[in-house]
């Protein structure tokens, strides 16, 4: 007999009618897209995991399925210390989305856990189940980004559905996890993955652990933990990091003592790089980057239309000191900036994640900036990662009084086009400005517009860049940004697992594909660390203090230029 904890998760789905705004999650993954829910059968967990606009306001509870074969009831055990200890260091592995640093997370040893009995044949009948649920799933809802339905061929999926691949069993769960890894590798997508129910659970509620969490705020650039290559993706907004001047596309090349270029030692992965950044706060870490010498200037490659590229530039290696701290950054924030002399208030708004929180902060900012006379308005999305899709959209319709304006067209896996335009998105406007008369009143911001990009604006950032920018709303100023046109989506399965598979693409309003590598480039050229929100807050009007691409977007925004 084998022992097997219950897969348990509880999430909230709150929708409702045009008027009323969803609960959403504090933090998404970057890039993940949610739809609508799939009706299957009552014996089944939802094909995925949706906080949608219609009419439905319910609560689920994904876990064990209904009319599964438990033939014992669940017996409460009580494990020994050192299975505590497992324990602990699977929870203090989960890093906030992104890997962010962890402290530790303990439990009194009289810890109880909940598990249930199931016999060897229900389990091969379960793990079987499972596995064929995970090939329905990639063959029905995956998009292969290379242009052809899928990246399987038909002939490895019949054979998949009689045997998993080579050197792999389903003989235990946690083999079958790893035939399912294996089976989403094969698409040659790095942003399909597989979680399993612990990291599910840490997806879906990243804030359990966010008290917790403690670190400098580095997040690196691909998901495949490619050994030997740490290159940051972007400072996590108002981190020791992002203060100190670490930048998207810079390399990490050593933590404390740790030489990650040493090629006498075995290369260490991404986790393991983000296990030596972390630690208790007020503890100190020395990390080294290198990076293009000097960073910021005008690059021929740049000038010609591309993006620079670090491999024929000079490199310099910049070092720093940094205290960890805990990492809790609010979605959205803003403020009025006031200049000395003749020129006029400047209203600005900072996006760190794409849900309904920062959504309602910027119609709110919107709201205050029209009613105190601000005419200009900066929207800085640097280092901004995504997070919901439709909230970009949303956002976006804040900026257009037309209603038939383009904002995006995405793809699907079965290769249907759809356009998004403004008025798709008027139901997810605040509560305020739901009334006729209130919306044209209220909405939409008329001012003149700047927005801020750089490599780390990526996903939904370039979702709403692009829309601003391709209808001529905005004018973009900083470096080109990351290039992650692709859509996920959440798909749980039967034991509270979950595949991440890419769902669609998204093309511009003039349907440009936003290509890997390349992004969405800038109208002005400018590469500097956002300053930090606080001294905005408190800033006297001396140029000095702002970073020299927030000055530009002033100036340009003071020129009528935009």
């Amino acid at each position: 007999m084998q022992v097997r904890a219950p897969p348990h998760i509880d999430f909230d789905v709150f929708c409702g009618s045009a008027g009323e705004r969803r609960r959403q999650m504090a933090f998404v993954v970057p890039g993940i897209h949610t739809g609508k829910p799939t009706r299957r059968s009552p014996s089944s967990a939802p094909q995925c995991c949706t906080l949608v606009r219609s009419n439905c306001h319910r609560r689920q509870h994904i876990g064990r399925r209904r009319g599964s074969p438990l033939q014992h009831p669940p017996l409460l055990l009580s494990l020994p210390s050192h299975g505590l200890m497992a324990v602990n260091s699977l929870l203090t592995a989960v890093a906030l989305i992104f890997g962010i640093a962890s402290a530790h997370v303990t439990f009194p040893l009289s810890t109880a856990l909940a598990v249930e009995v199931v016999s060897p044949a229900e389990d091969a009948v379960a793990n079987w189940a499972l596995w064929n649920e995970a090939i329905d799933t990639i063959v029905t809802a995956y998009y292969d980004p290379t242009g052809g339905m899928h990246s399987l061929t038909r002939e490895q999926i019949r054979r998949y559905q009689r045997a998993p691949p080579p050197g792999f069993s389903l003989a235990t769960r946690a083999r079958t996890y790893d035939a399912i890894r294996a089976l989403v590798s094969e698409l040659g997508d790095e942003y399909s993955r597989f979680l399993s129910p612990a990291e599910y659970d840490a997806e879906l509620h990243p804030l359990r652990q966010a008290r917790r969490l403690s670190g400098i705020g580095i997040l690196f650039e691909s998901p495949l933990q490619r050994l030997g290559t740490h290159r940051v993706m972007a400072p996590i907004p108002e981190s020791p990091a992002e203060a100190a001047g670490v930048n998207p596309g810079d390399e990490l090349v050593q933590i404390d003592e740790w030489n990650l270029e040493d090629t006498e030692r075995i290369p260490i992965t991404t986790d393991e790089a983000l296990a030596l950044l972390r630690g208790p706060p007020g503890t100190h870490v020395r990390i080294a980057v290198r990076r293009p010498r000097p960073f910021g200037i005008i690059t021929t490659a740049a000038v010609a239309g591309q993006p620079a590229s670090a491999s024929n530039t000079a490199t310099e290696t910049v070092r720093w000191e940094l205290t960890r701290r805990p990492l809790r950054v609010l979605p959205a924030v803003y403020t009025v900036l006031h200049s000395v002399g003749d020129r006029p208030p400047v209203g600005y708004v900072r996006v760190h994640a794409f849900n309904d929180a920062a959504t309602q902060t910027l119609a709110e900012a919107l709201r205050e900036f029209a009613a105190v006379g601000v005419q200009h308005a900066v929207l800085d999305l640097r280092n901004c990662l995504g997070g919901v899709f439709q909230e970009a959209m949303v956002m976006a319709s804040f900026f257009f009084a037309d209603g038939q304006v383009k904002l995006v067209s995405t793809l699907d896996a079965q290769g249907n086009e759809r356009v998004h335009r403004v008025q798709d998105q008027w139901d997810g406007w605040p509560e305020w400005a739901l009334q006729p008369q209130q919306r044209r009143r209220s909405l939409p911001y008329a001012g003149r517009l700047a927005v801020l990009v750089n490599r780390g604006s990526a996903s939904s950032s370039e979702v709403l860049a692009v829309a601003l920018h391709d209808n001529q709303r905005a004018r973009l100023i900083g470096t080109w940004t990351f290039g992650k046109g692709r859509v996920q989506r959440y798909f749980p399965l039967q034991d509270s697992s979950a595949l991440v598979l890419t769902i669609g693409e998204y093309l511009s309003p003039q349907r440009n594909h936003i290509r890997a590598g390349q992004g969405v480039p800038a109208d002005e050229f400018c590469a500097a660390a956002p300053t930090p929100f606080r001294t905005l807050r408190e800033w006297d009007g001396k140029a000095e203090v702002l970073d020299s691409c927030l000055q530009r977007a002033l100036q340009r925004l003071c020129e009528g230029s935009t």
